[in-house]
């Protein structure tokens, strides 16, 4: 983009036209030099399309529209709606106009296109490992739809194909591809600070991505950090101190990552009776060693249904008890 002011000398609104001028342009993040050009007496005012001091001409166009056809050029002072500068909003307009026009792409286009790569990138990462953390916010409101995790572990796979395209055409956008421009475009005055925005919000967009498509492998140890590090229930007047424990299976059904087992296991632990609980998504199992006089299988199954899943007793075998 190319920006000029022609005006004659003593204009005294010269100087802050070239202040508002560079005050806009900041302000919409281009860095396109000013030119100051000064017209004297003895130049061609209709070959530098100068309409009086001062004129303000962004890339060969006068900034007022009412002006461009059948312009009256001549020396001397110009003045805009009586005031003898324009206003911030012609200035602004015709900044605007000029980045939207033309074969090249303008900075905001830019920006725009890469918000939109890192958007999709994060929001389809996100989707991939709902099947790990969907069930666990839904049941911190009360809702099981175990179907709906499901769902989403069948698809995974599409959304980080989709995350990873996404990442890739950003990549691709903001250090490889280059924009042919012409001489005057849009395009063709780089814009530093908005390159620097656009790379770091893709690499905070990469980070994003990578943290949550992993999240399936890493949720069960902040899972069982956050619930204490184990999946024994506390000590306590609901838990008996029991001499003799016993060893019961259930096999679990529609879980979908690791993350649901640990948040299971949490679960289970905590209820009466029940001095340890592990639940392997591998093998589909749970094992709960437990007080024989206060378990209650039902209240495993009923857990295990709470949280979305289906519980199945395996029946025990014969030496199933164990001294502790």
């Amino acid at each position: 983009m190319r920006i000029d002011i022609l005006y004659f000398e003593g204009c005294p609104n010269h100087e802050p036209t070239v202040q508002c001028v560079r005050r806009i342009a900041r302000r919409l993040g281009i860095e396109a030099p000013v030119h100051e050009v000064e017209v004297t007496p003895s130049d061609d005012p209709a070959a530098l399309k100068f309409l009086g001091s001062p004129t303000v001409l962004i890339d060969g166009r006068d900034i007022d529209p009412a002006c461009r056809e059948g312009a009256s050029y001549g020396f001397g002072c110009r003045t805009f709606a009586g005031i003898g500068m324009p206003d911030d909003t012609l200035i602004e307009q015709a900044i605007r106009e000029a980045l939207g026009g033309g074969a090249g792409r303008s900075p905001v286009a830019a920006r725009d296109r890469s918000t939109l790569y890192c958007l999709g990138a994060a929001a389809t990462a996100v989707l991939s490992s709902a099947c790990c953390w969907l069930p666990l916010v839904l049941l911190a409101f009360g809702v099981t739809l175990g179907g709906v995790a499901g769902f989403f572990e069948s698809v995974r796979s599409f959304f980080l194909l989709a995350a990873a395209i996404f990442l890739g055409a950003g990549f691709y956008f903001t250090y490889f591809r280059r924009s042919v421009c012409k001489p005057g475009e849009a395009c063709a005055t780089p814009n530093p600070k908005l390159q620097r925005f656009n790379r770091s919000m893709l690499w905070v967009a990469t980070v994003f991505v990578i943290a949550f498509a992993l999240f399936p492998y890493y949720s069960p140890m902040l899972i069982r950090t956050f619930n204490g590090g184990d999946s024994a229930a506390p000590p306590d007047a609901a838990t008996p101190q029991a001499t003799v424990l016993a060893t019961y299976r259930f096999r679990v059904e529609g879980m979908t990552c690791t993350g649901c087992a640990a948040g299971l296991e949490a679960r289970l632990g905590r209820l009466p009776g029940i001095a340890s609980a592990e639940v392997s998504f591998d093998v589909s199992e749970a094992v709960v060693r437990a007080d024989p006089g206060w378990f209650d299988p039902a209240a495993v199954v009923n857990t295990v249904q709470t949280a979305g899943f289906k519980a199945i007793s395996i029946p025990q075998a014969p030496a199933a008890a164990a001294k502790r």
